[in-house]
This record gives structure tokens, C-alpha cells and sequence, in this order.
């Protein structure tokens, strides 16, 4: 249902539906391995070999994404950059927020369902031929869509592809594409049961997703994070760059404008339609990683690059990151899932606030350190309004009680519903001219903007 007196700030109506025998094949898919028997590449090598069978001919140049936070956004805007100049771009990118086809896009548009069906077609009889679900360490679930973004590529002969890591770097299967350029965004302590415990072994399993030759552009990180990537890569013979500091964005009611350095050159009063100020850094990023690319592989002169830099970031759309869903009351949901996410966002609801209350539906996933997410969020909110997502939430008493315990004097309730979380909150907003702001996961954006829009998620096709 769309909740009563929320005007909605969003044009499209949501997911399409996906064609049922798609639907249930990709269900299969699903239901495979999150992670493989045994650690390595060798699964996708192989699918790598298989693909090259089928595509014989020269394979587009690959440009990697990596980064614990904002990768998603830096690959939107290398995608939109390279896109103005370039005929046909593929970008990959994960998880969906609505509909799996979001993972995959061709130009200026997600995969058709005839496109995904040619894909899906192949990767089963390839399956069916290796007695793929024989074997004793078989393709993981994000190994085969992976698969089916490549053969969709392939068979569309994209110029390139932007290809975001799912997690990681070095074992992430879109890093046996060889990237010839890799943009890093950030690292924050993630999935440190894989990655590691430390920034540093993290940022090391990022980084090596790039292989001798190619060219890793790093975004705003620590500088003793910058000089152990740069040790590592000069042994590994990868060429590091870091891309200028982008400082003091303007933030207008739809984006903000801001000066970003692109080589030797200043680009003043670049647009962004995409709030918070974080996304300047991964705007800086993702210009200049699109620019090197653009100029070393395609000897696109400086000014096309230029011209592409303004038009292509200007026309980039990422759902979910800081995103206006309704304009009255205002209603922003961020995805960001980590205690750095949340308090980069933090800063970024409190800008848009203008000193307003600011009423937060708060839910976080249930493997994520909720104690320090809600910690991320408390100095911003005026009331909490505490809930979980369908998809691996954690208990909502849980993160109340938390709540409590970190900030006693603020109002604060739980609700066992996405959408009675949000009623409230909004009817709140209403009332004291506040705004509402849904923090903490990924997953409660994405059910949160489903409930605005009243539309239902297909909860069995969601990670």
C-alpha cells in the first residue's frame, strides 16, 4: 500500500513483472551456494574458458569497481561518463533494488527478458553438459549471474564493461575479467569473517582484484591505507593513482554541484543529482577513472572527455543512496549498511534537514553490527521508529532496546512492519514539519520505498 499524505518524488512505478519461466529459473539459481566448497577462481576460469568458446573474438576492455562503501554509485557514474561517448556500455552491479534485471544494462536500459532468456538458455545447457550440479564444489549463485551478465554482453557487443565486485576483490568472481582500469571507492571493517579484520587486510583483498598491467585509481581513504595498497601494488606491478580530493559540494533541492580536478584540469559547477556529500568524492572517482579510460584505450581527445564528464554525471541515477522518495514530507532512504555508510549519510539527512526534526525508521540486517550502526545514527534523530526488513532483519525489539540504552531521552518504538514503521514516522514528520529518513540496510531501503510506491518485492529474488 502507498502510505496516505506522502507525495511521492519518484516517476516510474516500480518493478516490472519478470516472466515466470525466467522468474523460476532464476529461483534455482538462488537456491545455489553463497560461496563455493573450496576457496579460488577456478569455478569462473572455467566459465571464463566456456564464454570464450561461444565469443570467440576480441573481448571488451573490463573496468572494475571495488569498495566497501559507494561502489554501486561509482559505477553508475563511470557507466553514465563512458556512455556519451561510447556506443554500447554494459554495466554489472549487485544486488538489485527491485527487480534482478537492474543487475545487468546495456546502454541506457536493464536487460530484456529475451536477452536474460538467450543467457539463461546457455548457462543451463552448459550446466546440463558438465554435470555441473555433480560436481563436488559447484558454481555459486553470484558465480552464475555473473555468467549470465557476460554471455548478455557478449552476445550485444558492448564497447566495454563496468563490472562492480560483489565482494572483495581478489576471489570476486568479476575479477577474473582482467580490468584493465579498477576504480576503488573506499574500505570500511565488512564481511571480516572473508575479508578480513583489519582496514588494511581488507583494503589488500580490494586491491588485488587488479592484475599486473592495470591501472587502480583509489578514492578518499587514510593515507596509511593508500601508502600499504601502493607497497602492494608496486610489487604486483599495478600502476596506483589517486583521484583529487572533490571539497564543499553545493547541495541544491535535486543534487549539487561541485568543482572536480580531472587531471591537470578544473571542472567547475559539475551536477550531480544525487545527494550527500560522500557521492563528491565517488563523482572525483569515477570522472577520473572514466577519463583514463577514455583517453588511454579510445584516444578520446580532452575535450569529448571533458563534455562527457558534465553531461554523463549529470545524467546518472542510483536508487536507494540518499534517495527523495517523497516530497512531502520529505522521505529519504539510504542503503548504506555500514557504521561508516550510515554516518556519512547522517551528515549528508542533517544538511537536508535544515535543522528540522529528523524521525528515523531504523532497521539493520541481522549479520551487520547493529550497535554500531545505531550508534552511526543516534546524534542525528529527533525519534526512532525501530523495525525490520522481510529479508534477514534483525529483531526489532533488539534494535529498540539498543536504541534506549544509547539515547534514553529521545522517543523511541518499535513496529513489527516495514510499513506501520513508516505510517508513523511520516504522520510524525507531518505534524512537526520534520523529515524521515530510513537508515540502516540495504534491504530495509529497498522494502521501504517498495511500501511508498505500493508495490510488492519479490522476496525469493533478493540478495
Amino acid at each position: 500500500m502507498a502510505i496516505i499524505g506522502c507525495v511521492m518524488n519518484i516517476v516510474d512505478s516500480g518493478p516490472r513483472t519478470l516472466a515466470t519461466i525466467h522468474r523460476d529459473r532464476l529461483l534455482q539459481l538462488y537456491r545455489r551456494p553463497k560461496f563455493g566448497k573450496r576457496v579460488g577462481n577456478h569455478r569462473m576460469t572455467r566459465w571464463i574458458d566456456r564464454l570464450r568458446d561461444r565469443f570467440p573474438s576480441t573481448w571488451p576492455p573490463v573496468i572494475g569497481v571495488v569498495g566497501s562503501n559507494g561502489k554501486g554509485s561509482t559505477a553508475a557514474m563511470v557507466h553514465s561518463i563512458l556512455s556519451q561517448v561510447l556506443h554500447n556500455v554494459g554495466r554489472y552491479t549487485s544486488p538489485h533494488f527491485f527487480d534482478f534485471r537492474e543487475r545487468i544494462r546495456v546502454g541506457s536500459a536493464d536487460v530484456t527478458d529475451s536477452e536474460l532468456g538467450l543467457a539463461l538458455d546457455w548457462l543451463d545447457r552448459q550446466m546440463k553438459s558438465a554435470a555441473d550440479d555433480k560436481d563436488s564444489d559447484p558454481t555459486t549463485a553470484f558465480e552464475c549471474f555473473t555468467v549470465l551478465a557476460l554471455f548478455v554482453f557478449l552476445h550485444a557487443q558492448v564497447d566495454t564493461i563496468v563490472a562492480e565486485a560483489g565482494m572483495g576483490g581478489r576471489l570476486d568472481p568479476t575479477g577474473c575479467l582482467h580490468p584493465a582500469a579498477v576504480a576503488f571507492s573506499s574500505v570500511d571493517l565488512e564481511h571480516t569473517e572473508v575479508l578480513g579484520v583489519t582496514l588494511e587486510q581488507i583494503a589488500l583483498e580490494k586491491a588485488a582484484i587488479a592484475h599486473p598491467g592495470a591501472t587502480l585509481w583509489l578514492g578518499a581513504m587514510p593515507k596509511d591505507i593508500v601508502d600499504v595498497v601502493r607497497s602492494f601494488c608496486a610489487f604486483s606491478q599495478v600502476i596506483v593513482r589517486q583521484a583529487p580530493f572533490c571539497d564543499k559540494p553545493v547541495l541544491g533541492d535535486s543534487g549539487q554541484k561541485m568543482d572536480i580536478v580531472v587531471g591537470d584540469r578544473m571542472l567547475p559547477g559539475v551536477f550531480v543529482p544525487l545527494l550527500g556529500s560522500f557521492q563528491a568524492q565517488n563523482a572525483s572517482l569515477a570522472a577520473n577513472v572514466a577519463v583514463d579510460v577514455l583517453q588511454r584505450l579510445w584516444q578520446v581527445s580532452e575535450t569529448r572527455c571533458v563534455d562527457a564528464v558534465y553531461r554523463g554525471l549529470a545524467a546518472t541515477s542510483w536508487p536507494g543512496r540518499m534517495q527523495l522518495v517523497c516530497q512531502t514530507p520529505p522521505v529519504v532512504v539510504d542503503v548504506g549498511h555500514s557504521p561508516d555508510a550510515v554516518s556519512q549519510a547522517a551528515l549528508g539527512v542533517v544538511e537536508l534537514a535544515h535543522k528540522r526534526p529528523i524521525h528515523v525508521v531504523l532497521g539493520v540486517s541481522a549479520n551487520k553490527p547493529f550497535a554500531q550502526i545505531v550508534a552511526a545514527v543516534v546524534p542525528a534523530a529527533h525519534s526512532f521508529y525501530c523495525t525490520r526488513a522481510r529479508h534477514r532483519g534483525a529483531a526489532e525489539d533488539l534494535i529498540l532496546q539498543t536504541v534506549r540504552e544509547m539515547s534514553p531521552q529521545k522517543p523511541a518504538v518499535s513496529f513489527p512492519s516495514v510499513a506501520a514503521a513508516l505510517e508513523h514516522a511520516i504522520y510524525a514528520a507531518i505534524n512537526d514539519n520534520g523529515i524521515v529518513w530510513v537508515a540502516g540496510g540495504f534491504f530495509l531501503a529497498a522494502e521501504a520505498t517498495a511500501v511508498l510506491r505500493g508495490v510488492e518485492l519479490d522476496m525469493e529474488l533478493f540478495y
